[in-house]
């Protein structure tokens, strides 16, 4: 819980070096939380890599999150929803189609 950019980078780093998909699910809260109300871009951008590397395949939370990250005011994190997303759709998904053409 430690609102220290650098350490909650280094512990996203941490996550996203042991963590596999559906390994560390009980994360995901506190992850999707990061994603999207964190204030540094680097520790949302780091978040949602980590995001669509452990959230299952058509996982509706880190889905959520993602999309909303679509919408941030910074084009990294926009870009890293965009590839979080890729990640966990699945293939063919309507909403996921949906989600693009909007």
């Amino acid at each position: 819980t430690d609102r220290d950019p650098a350490v909650r980078s280094v512990g996203l780093t941490a996550l996203q070096a042991c963590c596999a998909r559906g390994v560390g699910l009980e994360l995901i809260g506190d992850i999707v939380d990061l994603a999207t109300n964190f204030p540094e871009t680097d520790v949302r951008t780091m978040a949602l890599g980590v995001l669509g590397q452990v959230e299952n395949e058509g996982g509706a939370l880190g889905i959520a999150a993602a999309t909303q990250c679509l919408e941030d005011k910074d084009e990294q994190v926009q870009s890293a929803a965009l590839v979080s997303l890729r990640q966990m759709w699945k293939r063919g998904d309507a909403e996921a189609i949906s989600t693009l053409a909007s």
